[in-house]
């Protein structure tokens, strides 16, 4: 029996659809039905609309109900939107297609004070697709001041410190993000958490250098993971990887500015951290404060065990390699003696003229680290381990990467225990 479409035009203004949902259905063949579905959303005097909490849920709940239906934000519109959690269970292969742009509230008064932690929150999805040519923005430039936000914060005790992530998907499998823009987040841009079989292709992630804590993309439990083909440039990590994650594969990324491609920081207030078969590689980080890093809180316990970096070309990168087992994100970390211990090495190499500090390892002293060869330079426990590397001088080639250009073969840390 031939499949058709069933398209839900969902209230015109000015005589364009806001959505098209397009559900496939199975009539007989000779048989199209065209149902209008009508949904409340507050018109402007431009094509800045916004669009209703209601409004989008019933969408999004007209979607769900539908194996392969594609709810699509049109590309001539512009739509700001309220904090939302679109939720499931939804049937099979729904497809959020985003051609226009999303635009979060623009001053941090204005949120609701119940959802302040993400934006658009995504939970309990299975084989769900986000897709398209447009922009989902952040707006939040308000949020990245932190006198206005501790200002806001004495008006209101119900306004934490935390910032919103943009787009958050909690407890969701099989999900596919692919081609669109993600700008400018209050906090971290794309999270997937508690979630598994995720596939991020081929999206731009973009903030300036000095938005505080704007990671691009944040894992945190979540298993089977491949982030590909992407640009991230933003305030803090391109790639956060944190516990609980395995099988991830982040490869052919275009990093900068940012901090790189980092794993942890792991063993916060001396809990348990579980990575493993990380495998980082063809990545180029550029304008950036390191290249990758491995950071451990003081006191933490854990595993982490087949971590590869490798093909990295960094350039005006501060640290290419850091490992820090001192990690601290506050001005003062009480200092104490244990923390996850870290075993690996480092068997290639290529390097550049004009690249002096290679790597930087602050290690704990006890067994902290042990077994990392760096140019025939080992590294051994000891805080604020600074390895120098004495490039010697060549003679000139035709063909030879930038200035303060490093391009290294391969690190693998086999395992890291308490």
């Amino acid at each position: 029996m031939a499949t058709v479409l069933l398209i839900l035009k969902i209230l015109q203004l000015l005589r364009q659809p806001l959505f098209l949902l397009m559900l496939p259905i199975r009539p007989s063949p000779e048989f199209l039905m065209f149902c209008p579905l009508e949904l409340r959303v507050m018109e402007s005097q431009t094509t800045l609309r916004t669009l209703t909490k209601q409004a989008l849920l019933a969408a999004w709940g007209a979607a769900c109900k539908v194996p392969g239906a594609t709810l699509e934000i049109p590309s001539e519109f512009k739509f700001l939107i309220e904090p939302i959690t679109l939720q499931g269970p939804c049937m099979p292969r729904l497809v959020l297609q985003i051609d226009g742009t999303l635009l979060a509230p623009p001053k941090v008064a204005s949120w609701p004070k119940s959802s302040l932690f993400q934006w658009i929150n995504f939970k309990w999805l299975h084989n769900f697709t986000i897709q398209g040519t447009g922009t989902v923005d952040g707006q939040g430039s308000n949020w990245w001041s932190l006198s206005q936000i501790h200002y806001i914060q004495k008006r209101s005790k119900d306004i934490p410190n935390m910032k919103p992530t943009a787009l958050r998907f909690y407890a969701s499998y099989d999900v596919t993000v692919c081609n669109i823009r993600i700008i400018n987040s209050p906090q971290c841009h794309l999270k997937f958490d508690n979630s598994g079989r995720v596939n991020v292709t081929n999206i731009t992630i973009s903030s300036p250098e000095n938005s505080p804590n704007t990671d691009g993309i944040h894992l945190q439990n979540t298993q089977d993971v491949e982030i590909q083909h992407s640009n991230i440039g933003c305030g803090d990590d391109c790639v956060s990887i944190q516990t609980g994650c395995s099988n991830v594969h982040v490869h052919h990324i275009n990093c900068g500015p940012g901090h790189g491609i980092s794993l942890g920081g792991l063993g916060k207030e001396k809990s348990a951290a579980c990575v493993s078969n990380l495998v980082v590689d063809n990545i180029s980080v550029q304008n950036a404060l390191y290249g990758v890093r491995i950071k451990t809180w003081q006191g933490g316990i854990g595993s982490v065990k087949n971590v590869s970096f490798s093909n990295i070309q960094v350039s005006d990168v501060k640290v290419p390699i850091m490992i820090d087992q001192y990690y601290c994100d506050k001005h003062i970390c009480k200092n104490q003696t244990g923390a996850v211990a870290i075993s690996g090495g480092l068997p290639r190499q290529k390097q550049e003229r004009g690249l002096r500090n290679l790597a930087r390892f602050d290690l704990e002293d006890i067994g902290g680290a042990t077994g990392f060869t760096i140019n025939e330079s080992n590294v051994v426990g000891g805080r604020w381990t600074v390895v120098v590397v004495q490039v010697e001088e060549e003679e000139e080639e035709e063909e030879r990467a930038p200035p303060n250009t490093l391009i290294f073969g391969e690190f693998h840390c086999t395992r890291m225990v308490s």
